[in-house]
């Protein structure tokens, strides 16, 4: 498996990813793209399941949400745990 670090421009903003291709591939491959819920980050879920998929030929493009991880911007979303504790 190959993986290459990528960004795209949106909205103004650079969202970063990774790219993982399946071993021996040298031109289009069916591609998946992938990203976590609940505002988290590509890692530690992401490689897994870019492995499973590469294994069968597929590439998968996972990338980081605006504001998250990797890529760039303001959060859209902001968690008030005080808030979260009182219901």
């Amino acid at each position: 498996m190959k993986i290459n670090t990528v960004a795209s421009p949106s909205d103004g903003i650079r969202l970063g990813g990774d790219l993982y291709l399946p071993e021996g591939a040298t031109g289009p491959v069916s591609t998946v793209a992938t990203a976590p819920g609940f505002r988290g980050v590509k890692e530690p879920l992401m490689p897994a399941y870019a492995t499973a998929l590469n294994e069968t030929g597929i590439a998968v493009l996972s990338f980081d949400y605006a504001g998250v991880g990797e890529s760039e911007g303001e959060p859209r979303q902001r968690m008030d745990l005080d808030a979260q504790q009182r219901g």
